[in-house]
């Protein structure tokens, strides 16, 4: 299993996200957590499981429940969380950031 490690861009985007899920409904923000949770230990175990990005060397998973989704590149010894946005946010948005 690889470490996987959000960028601070990704961990303030999954923080809001949380945050802004919490005041729709009681318990909704935790069963967010949780799905991100098993997604992130799932391309952690499984790192070329997501789908590339337009031919890069980013790949991304989807929470299908939640219209979030889940940018990351696999480094040598970790994967890296680049971005954690809604679904209906511009896609590559985030390619600017490094």
């Amino acid at each position: 299993m690889m470490p996987v490690v959000l960028t601070p861009e990704a961990e303030n985007e999954l923080m809001e996200a949380s945050m802004y899920l919490k005041e729709q409904r009681l318990g909704l923000s935790d069963e967010f957590d949780r799905e991100i949770a098993r997604l992130l230990h799932l391309i952690g175990e499984y790192p070329r499981l997501g789908a590339r990005f337009r031919n890069s060397r980013y790949r991304y998973v989807v929470s299908r429940r939640f219209s979030y989704v889940i940018y990351y590149e696999i480094k040598k010894a970790i994967v890296l969380v680049v971005a954690i946005p809604h679904g209906r946010r511009r896609q590559g948005y985030w390619r600017k950031r490094k």
